[in-house]
């Protein structure tokens, strides 16, 4: 945490610190579900609608969104500035929302509070609204997989990806997303299977940097939209945040002032520091 050749004092006030550091909870992902009415519906510029809701199996699933299927392309994905295509890295159908290909009726994510639980629970400090811009459809048909990767950048006020799975029945496909060695994995699959109501949708939301995969789903078909998170307009530096967190706050501050009233604490100068954990999305 500060630059090498430590005195033991100095050592003994750096584990204050440290402690309470430790004690900051930061998350990559959260997520959630809401129960939307009527049921989210994909519009089209030849007027054509169709609805997405829970079949009775995943044959009649099938069956019932197969105009949307017959409406998607095969989905490519980035390397670098680079476009590929690779059924063993990503097998899917895609389409995406550029130029009004589509619209979402009866969705949104501001409106329905999402967008402000994304705001609180990873990004506490930005006092301004996230906004979300709806970017593309996926369909993961039997087979369908997405291999470990991470989001292409789009935009410097990006600060991550919403994923809002439609309630298709689809089995297998779970949603992984690993960070530094910490997994959180959405089944969603056996979510919609065993929900009662069957407009009920799924989500999650996730730093800009965080490894994210996509299981290879056994039958059914898997709709998912996808929305890149932004930062508001209103981006200053200060926040009220939640209780628990403010509490961990002021703790840290008054560890940090011990130090810093400690005349012998790097008296000759010095670094300190600490490692970045995701790709923070406000100017240093």
């Amino acid at each position: 945490m500060a630059s090498a050749g430590n005195t033991k004092h100095e050592r003994a006030l750096l584990d204050g610190l440290r402690r309470a550091v430790h004690g900051l909870r930061a998350p990559f992902t959260c997520g959630g579900t809401l129960v939307p009415q009527p049921p989210v519906t994909l519009c089209f510029p030849d007027k054509t609608q169709i609805p997405v809701l829970r079949a009775g199996d995943t044959f009649e699933q099938e069956r019932l969104l197969r105009p949307l299927v017959e409406r998607c392309a095969v989905a490519a994905f980035g390397v670098g500035r680079k476009t590929r295509y690779d059924l063993t890295v990503r097998d899917a159908l895609q389409l995406k929302s550029e130029g009004g290909a589509f619209s979402v009726l009866h969705f949104d994510p501001a409106a329905m509070g999402i967008l402000e639980q994304i705001r609180r629970e990873l990004a506490p400090h930005l006092p301004g609204a996230l906004t979300a811009e709806l970017y593309n459809l996926n369909v993961y048909t039997r087979g369908g997989h997405f291999v470990p990767h991470k989001d292409t950048p789009r935009g410097s006020d990006m600060l991550g990806t919403l994923v809002v799975c439609l309630p298709s029945q689809f089995s297998n496909g779970a949603f992984v997303v690993k960070h530094h060695g910490v997994f959180q994995t959405y089944d969603w699959g056996e979510a919609i299977r065993e929900q009662d109501e069957p407009t009920r949708i799924h989500w999650a939301a996730f730093f800009g940097d965080v490894d994210h995969q996509i299981e290879r789903v056994w039958g059914g078909l898997r709709v998912t939209l996808t929305y890149l998170i932004r930062r508001g307009t209103n981006t200053g530096r200060s926040a009220v945040p939640g209780r628990g967190r403010k509490a961990l706050n002021t703790l840290v501050q008054q560890e940090l002032r011990v130090l810093l009233d400690d005349r012998r604490f790097l008296a000759r100068g010095g670094t300190l520091a600490f490692p970045c954990s995701h790709l923070y999305h406000q100017d240093a």
